[in-house]
């Protein structure tokens, strides 16, 4: 399915759809960057180079050293 597809789909449904779609997307896409940064955590990464690749800020991936 391409996000064109998706948008053309949400349109149709409702004026609202197409912004809970792109809610949804971006949830999505902040969980595999946490998935992400945990993984990179486990290989070795420092959480300086975790925050420079992923975007995420120093203080969420030490927090995720805690889980």
């Amino acid at each position: 399915i391409t996000p064109e597809y998706l948008t053309t789909i949400t349109r149709q449904i409702s004026e609202k759809g197409e912004d809970i779609v792109m809610s949804t997307a971006m949830k999505l896409r902040e969980e595999g960057k946490l998935e992400t940064a945990q993984k990179m955590l486990l290989k070795g990464f420092s959480v300086k180079e975790i925050a420079e690749i992923t975007g995420i800020s120093e203080k969420e991936i030490a927090s995720l050293k805690m889980r």
